[in-house]
């Protein structure tokens, strides 16, 4: 194990235990343990967890968020006003005035080119600070038979069974 001193580096994982965030937390306890972390990793129920990220008491801690609008995510997962209050969904916990101008600057503008901009440069910031570790991307596989009719989705890939039908 990793030592500073004469004490190990010991992180505290927390996780709610809904689809496969167990399994996931798992995976990167079992890395993290193989280079030389000690990792306790609590899963929780969800109140349990959240009561855990609101009082801060964790050093890594799960989420899995997407949203059509980038600013959505950004502003929930990074935004120093949702450190405390609202919904504590920045659980890097980190409050930096240049991250949220970057998101404030997304949020506010209407030029998709300031605005990519502005996201860019966000994501460039959260990653050169490591203030995400991404493991992998929800992918939805969706089968139907030839016989399914009128079968659509919206823009983030979920099925509308308005006016669907089966063809015989």
């Amino acid at each position: 194990m990793r030592q500073k001193g004469a004490q190990r580096l010991r992180l505290q994982m927390i996780g709610f235990d809904s689809g496969v965030n167990r399994q996931l937390g798992e995976v990167v306890q079992a890395m993290l343990t193989e280079i030389g972390f000690d990792v306790t990793f609590d899963v929780t129920g969800y109140d349990a967890f959240a009561k855990r990220v609101t009082d801060g008491s964790y050093n890594l801690a799960e989420i899995n968020f997407t949203g059509l609008d980038p600013n959505v995510p950004a502003f929930l997962m990074y935004h120093s006003s949702q450190i405390t209050g609202g919904g504590q969904f920045n659980r890097t916990r980190v409050a930096d005035p240049r991250l949220d101008a970057m998101i404030d600057t997304g949020l506010r503008s209407v030029s998709t080119r300031e605005r990519a901009k502005a996201y860019m440069d966000f994501q460039v910031y959260a990653m050169e600070n490591a203030l995400v570790l991404p493991l992998y991307d929800n992918s939805w596989l969706t089968i139907v038979r030839k016989e399914v009719q009128g079968m659509s989705f919206d823009q983030e890939g979920r099925w509308l069974f308005y006016n669907v039908w089966i063809q015989r």
